[in-house]
């Protein structure tokens, strides 16, 4: 199974945390997912996408995930996400169909964009302390 990761995931010490050993064997690769834009949810420090013609999400691609390991990660995005499949980018320009976590009708997003260099500074280290004492996100 292919995933594209574009939020939290991206960082390799977080996709470590919640894959486990698969994430050490699953290289990665980055990406574009074309027609969306990435946005902050609402009241938290995670991001989530929004369909947006003009829009373009980096991220990175993880090839050969069994079923067990997208369990871990259907966990980890919890009921604020729903897997979908769409076509991303490769850097060589190849359009490969990969599951996106997109927002849920549950989730809210705010108006503010969501930087990835910003959120590691600011906030990784809390993530991965409650991931680690296994309390999620």
């Amino acid at each position: 199974m292919r995933v594209f990761f574009y939020g939290t995931l991206i960082d390799a010490d977080v996709r470590m945390t919640v894959l486990g050993p698969t994430a050490r064997h699953r290289p990665v690769e980055p990406a574009v997912l074309p027609g969306y834009r990435r946005l902050t949810m609402r009241g938290c420090t995670y991001p989530v996408i929004v369909r947006d013609a003009r829009g373009a999400v980096p991220g990175v691609l993880m090839r050969g995930l069994a079923r067990a390991d997208f369990g871990r990660l259907l966990d980890y995005e919890t009921d604020e996400y729903r897997a979908v499949d769409a076509a991303v980018l490769t850097r060589s320009g190849k359009r490969i169909v990969a599951k996106v976590f997109v927002a849920s009708a549950r989730a809210l997003p705010s108006p503010l964009p969501w930087n990835a260099a910003d959120w590691q500074r600011r906030f990784k280290r809390a993530l991965l302390r409650r991931l680690r004492a296994g309390a999620g996100v």
